[in-house]
């Protein structure tokens, strides 16, 4: 989270000098787009050349920056240079982002956006989209992920390389830097890394990505990939740079602090990157705090730590750091109730955040429907004076036709939303009425006193009773799971399980219907003593969904359920692999199977969540599960697979 706020400013000061690079492109627009119209190079150097001599963060000299930032203005407006204008509210940008008014920063980037939209330059529209995203970043994550993911799909429909090199990378910042989810965020890296050497991008931003990419892989665990972005880093023509050195060292700390057995190697690495960063203190100062809180932990001087940490200004950063203090001390409660502080908070946050989200969007929603309202009153008053002068006639028929094919597909639409809705209640209401009835009729036998002298009567009545209210409760417990999408945000609570207590717990919960000839076996091929860090209730979950899927759809036969780890993979993983002798998955149904609400078959009880359970719980502890499409013979075979 320090490196996002550390960034803001020195994102401003270089976003200038990025778009002179993007600005010297011809590449074409399409669609809705204009014809990018040219400009004069000389007047935009001209115009750069003042914007650096007139560049400074002391406050004092705010207005005469924003003077200079109108008066540039004005003169690229007279003299037709859009990039001039553009360089213009850049500029201003610096003095509002030294002001700390971020909302006055987002103004001036969209309106620099809409003129080098409206000029045809895609460009300068996504590198100024970039720095929207960012300057959102700092204050509401949510919404720049919003943003990101809208220029994502901009870009995709423009074809533009630069804009998904952006929008991957702030999509990654947000999972690296506010989620503390590192395998997403390394996932997105990877792909803006892809797009950035597609759109052959400047030394100075590979640099820069590879470092971001570089702590992501230390933050997964994966040493190896982060060692190669360093190396990759050291060998770029930018390396010679102090300012990219300091950057270097900063990353190369975040890996020495993962190994102990550097603590020297740390430490010099630590004190150069000090000494560097103390020469630009104005971007260094709550980062170098953290380091110097950091290298205290890392040499046991954990009272000093402690001191250190009161001054800093980051309430995330501080609980961290005091968590770790805590751990060196060995006292992990201590540690626990501050990370558990901070969830409880960081939930609430967001909910605030979403709320106000919502709000921003019913308000705005209002004003488009005021606005269309309107709109729609001046148009009918302006058809009923054609239609009277009969001059637009067949322009008349043609809008009718048009209002009447859009009207339809609305209606389309929401008959879509209403068949789904009906679709789950019928399930629901279906499905829930054939345990009630049993549990309401033994019930009843048992009341009625019919059974009081036959004991064997009466436990089969109870049993009944028992798998009745088993059945209400996996289905309503499945419902909440796949409604729950907050859920998906949450923290996954980690423990230690034993493998082949879990698989055989579960096996004995599975139910087999009165009447089917059906064997279940387990075949476990793990080493001895293995245990699972992970999710034990999660993972139960999903193999009592995928057991009592297999027994539904399997008459005869048996049901076998393969565990076995896969070493080879980065980072390993282990396999549940359940192997059923049914009727196996029709060709046409096997993209579908993990749909909500999905039946193959409507004439066999269940509301059609459970895989997509499976699903979203495979998700949540980053693994996966999948129809093995290659199992040949009757029946199917499911895959489910987590990381260990």
């Amino acid at each position: 989270m320090n490196k996002v706020k550390g960034y803001s400013l020195l994102t401003v000061m270089l976003s200038s000098c990025m778009l002179f690079f993007s600005a010297c492109s011809d590449k074409s627009v399409e669609g809705e787009w204009c014809e990018e119209k040219p400009f004069d190079h000389a007047e935009y150097d001209r115009s750069y050349d003042i914007y650096l001599e007139h560049f400074d963060d002391d406050e004092e000299d705010l207005p005469r920056l924003y003077a200079v930032s109108d008066s540039l203005f004005k003169a690229g407006e007279k003299a037709g240079n859009y990039a001039v204008q553009i360089n213009a509210l850049v500029m201003k940008t610096v003095a509002c982002s030294i002001k700390q008014d971020a909302d006055s920063c987002i103004m001036l980037y969209r309106e620099g956006m809409k003129i080098a939209r409206q000029n045809g330059n895609q460009h300068l529209y996504f590198s100024l989209y970039n720095n929207l995203c960012h300057e959102l970043l700092e204050t509401n994550a949510e919404a720049a992920m919003c943003e990101a993911r809208n220029m994502l799909d901009e870009a995709n429909e423009l074809d533009n390389m630069d804009g998904r090199k952006y929008s991957h990378r702030i999509i990654g910042d947000i999972f690296q830097y506010r989620h503390n989810n590192s395998a997403s965020a390394v996932k997105e890296y990877d792909m803006a890394y892809d797009f950035a050497k597609k759109a052959k991008s400047t030394s100075v931003y590979m640099f820069d990505l590879e470092m971001d990419m570089a702590l992501a892989y230390v933050s997964n665990g994966q040493m190896d990939d982060a060692k190669k972005m360093l190396a990759l880093g050291r060998e770029s023509e930018e390396f010679s740079d102090p300012y990219f050195q300091t950057s270097y060292n900063i990353t190369l700390l975040s890996m020495l602090e993962k190994e102990d057995s550097v603590k020297e190697e740390f430490n010099e690495i630590y004190k150069k990157v000090f000494e560097d960063a103390s020469a630009r203190s104005r971007f260094y100062d709550e980062q170098l705090l953290d380091w110097h809180v950091r290298y205290l932990i890392v040499n046991g001087q954990l009272d000093e730590a402690e001191a250190e940490i009161a001054k800093m200004q980051s309430p995330d950063t501080q609980k961290n750091r005091l968590a770790e203090v805590y751990c060196a001390r060995g006292d992990y409660h201590s540690a626990y109730l501050i990370k558990e502080r901070m969830y409880d908070i960081r939930d609430s946050i967001r909910y605030e955040i979403n709320m106000a989200d919502i709000i921003s969007m019913e308000t705005e929603l209002h004003n488009i429907e005021l606005k269309r309202t309107t709109a729609e009153a001046i148009a009918h008053r302006r058809f009923t004076i054609i239609v009277a002068v009969g001059i637009l006639l067949l322009f008349v028929i043609v809008t009718s036709i048009i209002f009447i094919h859009r009207q339809r597909i609305a209606t389309k639409r929401l008959e879509k939303a209403n068949s789904v809705k009906s679709q789950f209640l019928h399930s629901m209401s279906h499905e829930l009425r054939t345990p009630l009835n049993h549990i309401s009729g033994f019930a009843q036998l048992l009341d009625s006193g019919v059974c009081d002298d036959d004991p064997d009567a009466q436990r089969e009545s109870v049993r009944a009773i028992v798998n009745g209210a088993n059945t209400l409760t996996h289905m309503i417990e499945n419902s909440m799971l796949i409604i729950d999408e907050a859920g998906e945000q949450r923290m996954v609570e980690m423990s230690c399980a034993d493998v082949e207590n879990l698989v055989t717990k579960v096996i004995g919960q599975v139910h087999v219907e009165e009447g089917k000839q059906i064997e279940i076996k387990k075949n476990i091929k793990l080493p001895d003593a293995f245990v699972l860090k992970s999710s034990d209730i999660m993972i139960m979950q999903v193999l009592t969904n995928v057991l009592n899927n297999a027994e539904k759809f399997t008459q005869e036969g048996s049901i076998t359920l393969d565990v076995y780890l896969d070493s080879e993979t980065k980072p390993s993983k282990l396999f549940f692999a359940c192997t059923d002798t049914g009727c196996g998955v029709a060709p046409e149904h096997r993209e579908k199977i993990f749909e909500r609400f999905f039946k193959a078959d409507e004439f066999v009880p269940g509301i059609g969540l459970g895989l997509s359970v499976c699903r979203v719980m495979a998700d949540r502890l980053h693994g996966s599960i999948v129809l093995d499409e290659s199992h040949k013979g009757t029946g199917a075979r499911f895959v489910f697979s987590v990381p260990v």
